[in-house]
């Protein structure tokens, strides 16, 4: 499988909903929850728990783990130096190394974990090369 991501090409949602939350890395944002300003390094995309999750490209994994903030995260690598990070995950499908395919279901929606309780339960991040970027240039 070619999980070379092309540039310009568009990815998937990985799950659709309502953003919650939009990335802002140039002005803080409040959380609610955390009853604080802070950088928002992601998309939160409200669904409900138990939805599918489906990878947002072709792609490699290359990390499962599991945080306090994000819960159990899937971290994908779609090749360039561009890797998607999916957290608040439960329920994952995938390990370390699989090849995954764009809209594979890789894992369901879990309860928010405690730093996001009031924001929902999905969040989606992208890296180019260890920078964040913002998902929405890329997402249709």
């Amino acid at each position: 499988a070619n999980y070379n991501f092309p540039t310009l090409m568009k990815m998937e949602w990985p799950v659709y909903g309502n953003l919650t939350m939009n990335y802002s890395m140039d002005k803080m944002v409040y959380f609610e929850t955390l009853g604080q300003y802070r950088y928002n390094p992601a998309l939160m995309i409200k669904t409900d728990v138990g939805t599918s999750v489906h990878a947002s490209a072709n792609g490699i994994v290359k990390e499962v783990y599991k945080s306090s903030e994000l819960g159990n995260v899937v971290v994908l690598d779609i090749g360039e130096g561009y890797e998607v990070t999916y957290g608040q995950l439960d329920n994952i499908t995938v390990s370390v190394g699989d090849v995954v395919e764009m809209n594979e279901v890789i894992a369901t929606v879990a309860e928010p974990s405690v730093y996001y309780t009031m924001e929902g339960s999905n969040l989606y991040k992208l890296t180019k090369d260890g920078v964040v970027m913002n998902p929405m240039d890329v997402l249709p």
